[in-house]
């Protein structure tokens, strides 16, 4: 692979831009900010002086208020959402470290940061969970996957969690639905915000927003993100450049025009993880499991494989209020996806790996309309939302357009003065080149008390197939064999969550289940003499995936302990899906005030632990991991290694100080214990290092 130029920092590289900042920091006088006496110790939010609010201008102290994205989530489920004051309070690498408390969750960590992560939610694979910003699909219409590595961390304000049983409302092919609300700085004055931190392996990150108000009417929103890193792992680089800027004006006291475009370039090494025979074979004499945590020692799958996206989002928003208590929101947007994948193309040409080189292009206009109504009695929404999309893609071997219409309704009562808020939802999905679907479903969340809480929730609907997939059914480009049905997936799911809030403890345990009559079964075609790893939906299965989830937070004194945990109770699905037995991440903090209010101090530990699990590889251009390979003479499946990786436990130091409410500083002394594991096998974790950085946020 030609060497590129990936974001390093060296150490003359890094004392200037401290310096830089540091004079900057003098000279503006942002190191004379007032003191003010913050609320909570349980957080390390970057405020500004003035103390947000998310419903006023930046303009004018006297502007008429801004009218910004409504949230999905709705007034019943506000447990779901993840606020700002969480996300800031937490030790965050990339974007999908922001989703550690969700129900639910396992990221499928492939130990060099910058490889795009599977993202699991309700043990349900990646392709079946939909990413949305505020409200549009940020999604591959292709390959249905979402590369949260492509999405600019410090730009979101919050993230709701949809429930399950309500998931399948917010996209045309998914089934849990994630919905990033993006920041939206409000201050009388110009802001400014600056993250920068450094890691081992050469990894860095800048990111800085500017907000300021050029008329009184007009509000300007600009983000520049650089994140990268060089190898530890042969390939195993990355480089991240990505843009936002977006303009908001006040039409009139009830309308607001919103303007957003955004940019992304990326290019990432794809080594595959590490190759056992090839190690062995190099160094055979010594013992595999200590060549396998060495990155001077381990041969990679793929030394020359990398993938490179180019991603230009551009949107155009009325939100209005003409009606009192019925915001009404129209949005236009235009959504172009350009994946570049490399295989053993140019460069030192590797003779047992294929050479591969694709293009895969996805062009989306789309418009989408959302309208509210509440009373005293009822909440109503209505969504709907008309998609052309345009595939240029090799993968497809064909060029060819499609449109789809689809079209959501839920309607919320208010009994028993707000505590008992039952809800009916349906959609109906049009699609040119597919079958139509409709799915319906209800919920109930009760508040007993103020201290005890449940919410039920039941869906069943239809699911159709992704453009990618559908080349698997019989008759398809890519079918091998074997009768794969291409009837609509029928899809059932279930949640259950009983929650307590006390002073001293917060806890939430739940149950979730999802039916699929249809489910495909991913696997790698086998191949003894040359590596490709292509992946290919070889049968479909009748699927129940269930599992128990586990939240709490407990406090004493000033000490703080939290746990999210999942038990993955279906061990066919879990296998098929590459899960552990169980998952859990959490912490124990020592949270406290101190110098008469000038430092918010976080510090203690983060643990991740893992249970057992198998292997697992991934199709990058696709989208799709697997735990099997298939065996094209025969047409049948066995999983990639029968070996069972024991439980794993990884444990973080962790440190951050909040000082006069406008920088943070933080340090993360990462696998402390330097534990030799992988998450997924055979992508093994960095070993101990130290990670730290700075975060400012100021007023000019």
């Amino acid at each position: 692979m030609k060497r590129r130029k990936y974001f390093r920092f060296g150490k003359t590289k890094t004392l200037l831009v401290t310096l830089f900042i540091s004079m900057c920091w003098n000279s503006f006088g942002f190191g004379q900010i007032s003191k003010k006496t913050a609320a909570g110790l349980d957080t390390l939010s970057t405020k500004s002086v003035v103390k947000p609010d998310s419903t006023k201008p930046v303009i004018a102290k006297s502007a008429t208020k801004l009218i910004t994205p409504g949230s999905l989530s709705g007034a019943a489920l506000l447990n779901g959402k993840v606020s700002k004051n969480t996300l800031e309070s937490i030790d965050y690498r990339f974007t999908e470290d922001y989703l550690k408390g969700a129900a639910g969750l396992f990221i499928k960590r492939l130990g060099a940061g910058g490889m795009p992560t599977d993202v699991s939610l309700f043990g349900l694979s990646a392709t079946s969970t939909a990413f949305l910003n505020d409200g549009i699909s940020i999604t591959n219409r292709l390959t249905n996957f979402t590369d949260l590595h492509l999405f600019q961390s410090e730009g979101i304000d919050s993230i709701e969690i949809m429930p399950l049983s309500r998931g399948f409302l917010l996209g045309n092919s998914n089934i849990a639905a994630v919905n990033i609300i993006s920041r939206e700085p409000s201050s009388s004055k110009p802001y400014s915000r600056l993250r920068y931190y450094q890691a081992p392996s050469g990894e860095g990150l800048i990111d800085g927003i500017f907000n300021i108000a050029p008329f009184k009417k007009l509000n300007t929103y600009i983000e520049i993100t650089n994140h990268g890193s060089d190898f530890y792992y042969t390939n195993s680089q990355f480089s991240n450049w990505m843009g936002n800027i977006r303009l908001n004006y006040l039409l009139s006291p009830s309308e607001t025009i919103r303007i957003n475009y955004k940019h992304v370039k990326s290019t990432v090494g794809l080594n595959g993880g590490v190759d056992l025979t090839a190690t062995h074979n190099r160094f055979p004499n010594f013992a595999l499991e200590e060549l396998i945590y060495d990155n001077l020692t381990a041969v990679v799958r793929f030394p020359n494989r990398y993938l490179t996206s180019t991603n230009n989002f551009f949107s155009a928003s009325l939100l209005a209020r003409l009606i009192e208590n019925s915001p009404s929101e129209f949005a236009f947007y235009y959504k172009d996806d350009l994946s570049e994948f490399r295989q053993n193309i140019s460069g030192t040409v590797s003779e047992n790996v294929i050479p591969v080189s694709r293009d895969n292009k996805v062009q989306t206009i789309g418009v989408r309309f959302r309208q509210d109504y509440s009373t005293g009695i009822f909440d109503f929404v209505s969504l709907t939302t008309f998609e052309r999309n345009k595939y240029i893609a090799e993968l497809l071997q064909r060029e060819f357009t499609n449109f789809s219409l689809a079209t959501s309704f839920i309607t919320t009562l208010k009994l028993a003065d707000n505590r008992v808020l039952p809800s009916v939802f349906l959609k109906y999905l049009i699609n040119d080149s597919d079958k139509n679907s409709f799915g319906l479903g209800g919920d109930v969340a009760i508040n007993f008390t103020n201290q005890f809480s449940a919410y039920a929730g039941f869906s069943h609907f239809e699911k159709p197939f992704s453009q990618l997939e559908k080349l698997f059914h019989t008759g398809g480009f890519y079918h091998l064999g074997g009768g794969l049905s291409n009837r609509n997936q029928k899809i059932q799911t279930v949640e259950l969550k009983a929650s307590a809030d006390f002073d001293w403890l917060k806890i939430s345990a739940g149950y979730f289940l999802t039916k699929n009559n249809n489910e495909l079964v991913s696997a790698f075609a086998d191949s003894s003499t040359k590596f490709n790893d292509e992946a290919h939906f070889v049968n479909t299965v009748d699927a129940a995936t269930q599992g128990l989830t586990l939240q709490a937070q407990l406090s004493f004194w000033k000490i703080h302990f939290n746990t999210n945990s999942t038990l993955y109770l279906s061990e066919d699905e879990r296998i098929r899906n590459g899960l552990p037995k169980f998952s859990s991440n959490g912490g124990v903090y020592y949270i406290d005030t101190l110098f008469n209010n000038n430092l918010k101090l976080k510090t203690g530990f983060n643990y991740y632990s893992y249970g057992s699990r198998y292997e697992q590889r991934f199709d990058f251009e696709k989208g799709i991991s697997s735990s099997y390979l298939f065996d094209t003479s025969n047409g049948i499946y066995s999983q990639i290694g029968l070996t069972e990786f024991t439980p794993s436990l990884q444990i973080d130091f962790f440190l951050a100080g909040r000082i006069q409410e406008s920088a943070i500083i933080y340090f993360t002394w990462e696998n402390l214990l330097n534990s030799q594991f992988s998450v997924v096998p055979f992508y093994p974790i960095q070993p101990r290092g130290l990670r730290f950085g700075v975060t400012w946020e100021f007023l000019d």
